[in-house]
């Protein structure tokens, strides 16, 4: 339910961000029909939400996330307004993490010692090679799925086969 009628501000608002630090990972429904039980429901919530939201603040200002049509993760997405009908691609194979860093960070260490934050890596799964043609941003990486000691963070990293550097990529939730 939207409060914001009730909510007292001391000057005029500009902008309003909805975030969310804690995430879950999405569950997969098999395909049926009639859809999964629970996913329409689910489906026409979010769909009256955002409906209250951009009749509430104006169909340009709600915003979400869409799917762009290119293979490094870091460019894969695209912001989608609400009531648009954007061309989103089709997911891309494989498990993929819930928070993508915004540009890939430098891991320390190499394959035998990988660390993250000063904390060593376990490889988990992997690798899974994702690759670009010289007609766009080259590149060739393979990608690990890796548990961080002490706080069992799970991590999206790759190795650039390039030039054979580690780079942390994002956190699955």
């Amino acid at each position: 339910r939207l409060r914001l009628d009730s909510v007292r501000f001391a000057g005029t608002v500009e902008s309003l961000t909805l975030s969310c630090r804690d995430f879950v990972p999405t569950p997969q429904h098999n395909a049926t029909l009639f859809g999964a039980a629970g996913q329409n429901e689910t489906h026409a919530a979010l769909a009256a939400l955002l409906d209250r939201l951009a009749l509430r603040l104006g169909e340009k200002h709600v915003i979400g996330l869409g799917l762009a049509d290119a293979h490094l993760p870091e460019l894969a997405w695209c912001a989608a307004h609400q009531g648009n009908s954007v061309h989103s691609a089709s997911p891309p194979p494989g498990q993929r993490p819930t928070w993508l860093l915004y540009e890939p960070q430098p891991l320390a260490g190499d394959t035998r010692d990988l660390r993250c934050d000063g904390r060593r890596l376990q490889l988990l799964r992997g690798p899974e090679r994702i690759e670009t043609g010289w007609w766009s941003r080259e590149a060739r990486r393979d990608y690990f799925v890796a548990r961080r000691e002490h706080d069992g963070a799970l991590c999206w990293i790759f190795r650039d086969c390039r030039n054979q550097r580690w780079f942390l990529q994002g956190f699955f939730g």
